[in-house]
This record gives structure tokens, sequence and C-alpha cells, in this order.
């Protein structure tokens, strides 16, 4: 067999005795938990992320051959599955980082993750860096690379790390999208336009191809051509809810409502992206429907996230609806 599997299998066999352990710990613990929240099964005890950490902390000095990156690795996995403060989950996922620098795999999707979520693009990026270094996930890992250089407005940064994950992954790159939307910020808006054009294949032509089109009309105030594309969209695929939340942003630029409602209702009942619950917000500010806003509010709060300040602004009357999508990145940011 070849050096690195070798290398790979003993590796496996010197953490596997610590590793069966302490998840048997953790499956124990969290066991009745996880259904109740994956399942939808009774669960009517409480689990405590500080209790289960004495109970590693507590086994690890019962048993010193435990490997201590795979106590530190469950440590992290009990903050996120009680949804602890991100910050802790930050903590716990670097110290498991520093013991082994070289197990990523376990590592740079949640931190890339965590980094993103907290705005903290730069170290986004540099984890992305590693998992594209070392082979892993690198759909993912591109895909955050480039969303992080945009959300910075590292635009030409955005548009080469585009470039290369085209030049590597040929069909299977997904970061297009954000090379349209860097080149449109930088000013280059026929650029734009025309690249955002290579990605019409005809009758194989995916739906997001009209989503990401109809937002460049919808920027460029040409409302009508940014509607009709969303048509020519939903005709191809009725289940994409970008197409909708494109459509019902347009609907609030025309300063039509009512038909935004009616749009971000269709949206609504096929799924809930964090993009739509953000325009649901903004039309709810507008609407003055104060019962839809309470509902985005309850659901990001469930999922440890808070309103935009974006959108906070809005609702002060410090921001317009055109800062928001026409100015700006042309979107909640």
């Amino acid at each position: 067999a070849p050096a690195e599997i070798k290398d790979i299998d003993a590796q496996y066999q010197k953490i596997m005795p610590s590793f069966t352990a302490v998840q048997k710990i953790f499956s124990d613990y969290y066991y009745d938990y996880w259904n109740a929240m994956y399942y939808g099964t009774e669960f009517t005890g409480e689990v405590s992320y500080e209790e289960f950490s004495k109970k590693l902390d507590d086994a690890a000095a019962k048993n010193p051959d435990y490997i201590e990156y795979v106590v530190e690795y469950f440590r992290f996995c009990a903050a996120s599955m009680t949804s602890e403060d991100e910050q802790l989950q930050i903590k716990n996922i670097l110290k498991f980082k520093e013991l082994a620098p070289e197990e990523h795999w376990l590592y740079c999707n949640e931190l890339m993750q965590l980094y993103f979520s907290t705005g903290s693009y730069d170290k986004t990026v540099d984890i992305a860096d590693i998992a594209i270094k070392n082979n892993y996930q690198t759909a993912t890992a591109y895909i955050f690379k480039a969303e992080a250089l945009f959300s910075s407005g590292r635009y030409e940064e955005c548009v080469k790390t585009v470039e290369q994950d085209i030049a590597e992954n040929s069909n299977k790159a997904a970061t297009y999208v954000y090379k349209i939307r860097s080149l449109y910020q930088m000013g280059k808006k026929d650029e734009a336009f025309k690249f955002c054009e290579t990605l019409y294949k005809g009758e194989d032509t995916d739906s997001s191809y009209y989503a990401i089109k109809a937002e460049l009309h919808r920027m460029d105030k040409d409302y009508e051509e940014a509607l009709s594309t969303c048509e020519e969209g939903l005709k191809l695929d009725d289940e994409n809810i970008e197409l909708y939340r494109q459509q019902a942003i347009t609907y609030l630029l025309k300063e039509d409502a009512t038909s935004a409602k009616t749009t971000l209702n269709k949206a609504y009942d096929r799924g809930a992206t964090l993009e739509l619950i953000h325009t649901i917000a903004v039309y709810s500010i507008i609407a003055d429907d104060e019962s839809w806003y309470e509902e985005v509010e309850q659901m990001l709060a469930a999922n440890n996230l808070e309103i935009p300040q974006t959108i906070l602004d809005f609702k002060a009357g410090k921001l317009t609806l055109e800062d928001i999508y026409i100015d700006g990145k042309g979107d909640v940011s």
C-alpha cells in the first residue's frame, strides 16, 4: 500500500481507542436530546454543556491514555449541539486545532462557518486556504473564501479566487455568483453581465442563472427585465427560493408590497434560507407587519442569530430600501 495510506491507517489505529471511548460518553449523555432535536421524539430531561464538560474532564483525569485533542473535539461538539455562544465554540475548536493542526478534516468546515457567521472574514479566508491546500471539501472552502472576500470588499481577490475554483473544478464550481457580484461592485457592469451569460447552457441551463441575472437587472434598476427574468426561471424551476426572493425584492423596489408578500409566501412555503428571512424582515417593516417581523426574530434567535444591523438601521429610518438593494452590496449585509 502507498505510504500515505499506511500513515492514515496508523493514525486511525492510534486515535480509535480514545475516539470510541469519548464518543460513547458523548452519545450516552446526548442520545435522547439528539433524537428529540432531529427526530421529534419526546425528551423531558435536561442537558447542560457545563455538566458534560465536567464529565469529560473527570473521564480524562481517570483515563490518562485518552488523547487530549479527541477530548477537546467532543467538547466542541457538545457546545455546538446545544448552540452555545459562538465565541465559546470558536475557543473550543481552536484548542483542538492547536493540539492537532494536521487534523484539518475535523476543524476546517466548522471554523469556516463560525468565523464567517461572526464576521471574521480574514480568518475565514485563512481556514479556507488550509482546506484548499489539503484538498479537503474544496467546494465548500471556495464558497466560504469567495463569500468572505466579497463581504469584506476584497473584490479583485474574490474574482481571482473564483477563477481559481473554476480552473480547478471546471463545471463543479459553485462560486461564479461572487465573481459576477464583485465585477458589478468594481464598476465593471458590462463584464458582470457578460460573464453571467456564460452560465446560459440552453435547455441545460440551471435556474440559478436566472436568479443572478435578475439580481443584476434589479441592481441596475431595470425592474421589468428583472421580473421577466424571474418568470423565465420559475418556468424552469418553480421551487427555486432565490428566484422568488429576487422577484419579491424587485416588487418592493417598485413599491408593490402586495405582490411582494404573495411572492415571499410562495418562497416561504418552499423553505427558509437566511437570505429569505432577511428579506421577509425588510418587507415586514415596510408593511408594518409586526407579527411576521416577530416570527423572523424568533426564528433567528432559535438559531443563535440576530436581526442584521442593516435591517435595524432600515427600521430606524437610517437607510432606505435603495440603500440596501441598489447601492452598497445590493443586499442585506
